[in-house]
């Protein structure tokens, strides 16, 4: 028998909140590897470094976070300065199936809001959480964006 990580009890936890136990648990790299090819449409995704990977002449920015916040399906995730000098920003939320593609003019206008949550241990972060039951991004208080068209979405065609 398998002695798994303290990594693997996390997604193996986080699977069995969103009621996801009899999927096969994925490394998170083998996640992230299936989640670009489906953004891409199938084209070469090169690693360019760190979390960025180019799709054509576009450069996607990807996070994969493996445990919601809370019961209620909610992933959190921060943005950072380097987040801004992508094109996309691929928010990968426990699975292969569960993933949103966020436009850079998006990120940028929430990292840019005064009123964003910030990072209490890193300034230079904002925070923001999608609620996947209702596919809304909520990144301050009273501020949230509807991101019911990035979700399972792919780069456009007409920008690669």
């Amino acid at each position: 028998m398998k002695t798994l990580s303290v990594a693997d009890w996390r997604m193996k936890i986080g699977a069995l909140m969103l009621g996801m136990e009899d999927r096969a648990m994925l490394e998170p790299a083998e996640v992230k590897r299936l989640v670009l090819s489906r953004i891409s449409g199938g084209k070469e995704c090169r690693n360019i470094g760190g979390a960025k990977y180019r799709i054509g002449s576009q450069v996607v920015h990807v996070r994969f976070c493996a445990n919601p916040v809370d019961t209620h399906h909610a992933f959190s995730f921060g943005i950072n300065p380097n987040t801004l000098t992508a094109d996309w920003e691929l928010w990968i939320c426990g699975d292969k199936d569960t993933y949103y593609l966020l436009p850079a003019s998006l990120v940028q206008a929430i990292y840019k809001n005064p009123n964003t949550y910030i990072d209490h241990t890193h300034p230079e972060i904002r925070v923001a959480t999608v609620d996947l039951r209702k596919h809304v991004l909520r990144f301050g208080r009273h501020l949230e964006s509807d991101v019911t068209q990035c979700f399972c979405s792919q780069v456009p065609n007409d920008v690669l």
